[in-house]
């Protein structure tokens, strides 16, 4: 992964915060949908802060994918040619509903810049 300015690697944290919730949630004494639970609604969306508001790469968005995935077919026992669209897939239509972070993240980011573009348009009285 690039350096960042500071020498460390972009996204170190993030990927250290994800692998110790995988890890932490693999060692607790949960069945394996409360860890898909707690995995998709705790510890997916606690990096989200990190990786819209700093600098991230595609490589980086599909480590933590991959991470995510590996674990999950660890937990359920799923076979290794588990296809990727039945994580992502919404629950209501037979998939697990884990957010693929590699396309959500960057339509979080704009969503956030065009959200403040038109904040600043306002305030302004530009004319946008």
């Amino acid at each position: 992964m690039p350096a960042g300015l500071r020498g460390e690697k972009i996204g170190e944290e993030i990927i250290q915060k994800l692998e110790e919730g995988v890890r932490q949630l693999s060692k607790a004494p949960l069945k394996p949908q409360q860890r898909l639970y707690l995995l998709r609604v705790h510890q997916l969306t606690s990096v989200y802060h990190g990786l819209v508001l700093g600098k991230y790469s595609k490589g980086l968005l599909r480590y933590l994918d991959r991470l995510s995935r590996k674990a999950i077919r660890r937990w359920l026992h799923l076979p290794h040619d588990a296809p990727q669209s039945f994580f992502h897939a919404a629950v209501a239509e037979g998939g697990l509903g884990i957010p693929e972070l590699r396309t959500q993240v960057p339509l979080m980011r704009q969503a956030r810049v065009e959200k403040l573009f038109d904040r600043a348009c306002w305030d302004h009285e530009w004319r946008c």
